[in-house]
C-alpha cells in the first residue's frame, strides 16, 4: 500500500478488545457520511475483517497479546541468532493465527508491546531486533506496526540509540509504521507536561514529557529522512474513566487538534473500548456516542499536510572551511519534468552540491511533497544520485535521491 495520509477530519479512531460497540460505531459512521481513520482489534483477527467489509477506507491494525515476546525481556543479553529466533516467534505468533483474509483486511499487524529495556545499550540491542523483527516480516510480505512504546519513553539518549540501529530506515523501505502510547490515567490535566523538555534533549516545538513525546524522536527522524507513519495506539485522556461524556471528548479533542498538525500521524486510538479481563477498569466505550458526534463535526475539516515549497531560512552560522571552487556543469534542461516533487520529510537546501570534500553549507530546508522547479542537474559518474539546482543563480541545490518526477 502506499503511504496514507489523514487528509480530513479527526484522527481519534478505536481501540476494541470484544467487538461489542466497536462494529456498531463504524457502521454508525458510515451512515452519516464519516469514517474513523484506523480501527485496532486485539486477540481478534475478524474486527478487521468486518471493519474493511464495512467502510474500506478506514486503516486497521491487528494485535494478539503475546506474553512470551511482547516486551522483548532480557533483549541486550540476546546474540544476533537469538534475535532472530525471537523475531520469527513474534511474527509468527500473530501471523499464524490469522487465516488468509483477516491477514488480507489488517493493514498492519503489531507483534510487540510495551518493551522497555534498560538504558542505552538496552535500546540500542532492542533496535537491532526490530530490525530482525522487519525483516522477518519483509521476509513474508507482512507489514507491521512496532515496537508500541509505553507512555513517557524512551529517553532523550535512548531515542538516539534506537535511531542509529537503522531500524527506521528498514520500516520506511517496508512501508511498516510506528505505534507508541502517550497520556496518562491519573487525575491530571490532560496537557500536563505539554512543552516540558526532556533530559539532554533540545527544544522541539510542541512536544512534551508525556503528550507529544514523540516529537522528539521524530527531530531526529525527520533530519536523517527516515520518518515513517505513527499511529497512537493507546491514549490516555487523564481525569478518570468516569468523566461526562462531553468532559471526555474535549480531552480527546485537545490532543487531536495538536496531532493534526502532524502530517505522519495516522491515528489517535483512547485506550479503550469493549474490555475484557483485566481491562474493563478502562472502558471510555461509554463516551463513544459523543466521540461520534465529534468525528462526524470535524468530517470535512482540512488537516495539516506538506506545505507548499517555502524555503525556510537556516540561522546556522556557517562553516569556518570555505568551500571548494566548484563550478558544476550543470544541464540544462534536466532530462525529467522541470517540476518535482519532494519526498524526504524534510530536505536540507545547500550552497552547492556535495562532492565528498567539505560539506555544503545549509541554507534552507523543503517539506515533504513540496513541489520544486528544478533548472538544472550536476551528476559526475562518481556520485550514486544527481544534484537538482532550484536556482538559476545555482546557489540552491538538493539531492536528486529526495525527488521525483511530476
Amino acid at each position: 500500500m502506499s503511504t496514507p495520509v489523514i487528509t480530513h477530519g479527526s484522527k481519534i479512531g478505536i481501540h476494541a478488545i470484544s467487538p461489542r460497540q466497536a462494529i456498531p460505531l463504524v457502521r454508525a459512521a458510515r451512515d452519516r457520511g464519516a469514517a474513523w481513520p484506523l480501527v485496532k482489534g486485539v486477540d481478534n483477527g475478524g474486527i478487521a475483517l468486518d471493519v474493511k467489509a464495512i467502510a474500506p477506507r478506514s486503516l486497521t491494525i491487528t494485535r494478539f497479546v503475546n506474553t512470551a515476546e511482547d516486551s522483548a525481556q532480557d533483549v541486550d543479553r540476546w546474540s544476533p541468532a537469538d534475535m532472530r529466533q525471537h523475531a520469527q516467534a513474534a511474527i509468527s505468533f500473530i501471523a499464524d493465527r490469522l487465516n488468509a483474509q483477516e491477514r488480507a483486511a489488517a493493514d498492519w499487524l503489531e507483534p510487540l508491546n510495551e518493551a522497555d529495556p534498560p538504558g542505552v545499550a538496552g535500546w540500542r540491542a532492542f533496535g537491532l531486533y526490530l530490525c530482525e523483527v522487519v525483516r522477518e516480516a519483509d521476509r513474508r510480505g507482512l507489514k507491521i506496526a512496532l515496537p508500541a512504546f509505553n507512555s513517557g519513553t524512551p529517553e532523550w539518549d535512548e531515542m538516539n540509540a534506537l535511531v542509529e540501529s537503522g531500524l527506521f530506515a528498514l520500516m520506511r523501505d517496508g512501508g511498516h509504521i510506528l505505534t507508541v502510547h502517550e497520556g496518562l490515567v491519573r487525575d491530571k490535566p490532560v496537557d500536563v507536561g505539554f512543552g516540558d523538555l526532556i533530559p539532554g534533549a533540545p527544544v522541539v516545538a510542541g512536544a512534551g514529557s508525556i503528550c507529544f513525546r514523540y516529537r522528539y524522536l521524530y527531530s531526529l527522524l525527520a533530519a536523517r529522512g527516515e520518518v515513517v507513519p505513527l499511529v497512537i495506539s493507546e491514549f490516555y485522556g487523564g481525569g478518570s474513566y468516569s468523566l461526562p461524556p462531553e468532559e471526555q471528548v474535549e480531552r480527546f479533542a485537545w490532543y487531536d487538534h495538536e496531532a493534526r498538525k502532524d502530517p505522519y500521524v495516522l491515528a489517535v486510538l483512547p485506550f479503550t473500548i469493549d474490555p475484557s479481563g483485566a481491562w474493563t477498569g478502562q472502558d471510555y466505550t461509554y463516551a463513544y456516542p459523543s466521540v461520534l458526534e465529534y468525528l462526524v463535526q470535524q468530517k470535512d475539516v482540512l488537516n495539516a499536510a506538506a506545505p507548499a515549497p517555502v524555503i525556510t531560512p537556516d540561522d546556522t552560522p556557517p562553516p569556518d572551511l570555505q568551500p571548494p571552487d566548484l563550478t558544476p556543469p550543470v544541464d540544462l534542461p534536466p532530462a525529467d519534468n522541470a517540476t518535482h516533487r519532494v519526498t524526504a520529510f524534510q530536505l536540507n537546501i545547500r550552497l552547492h552540491p556535495f562532492t565528498g570534500a567539505v560539506e555544503p553549507p545549509k541554507v534552507g530546508t523543503l517539506a515533504q511533497d513540496a513541489r520544486v522547479p528544478v533548472v538544472g542537474v550536476y551528476k559526475p559518474d562518481g556520485l550514486p544520485f544527481g544534484w537538482a539546482c532550484l536556482s538559476p543563480n545555482g546557489d540552491q541545490w538538493v539531492s536528486m535521491q529526495w525527488l521525483t518526477p511530476l
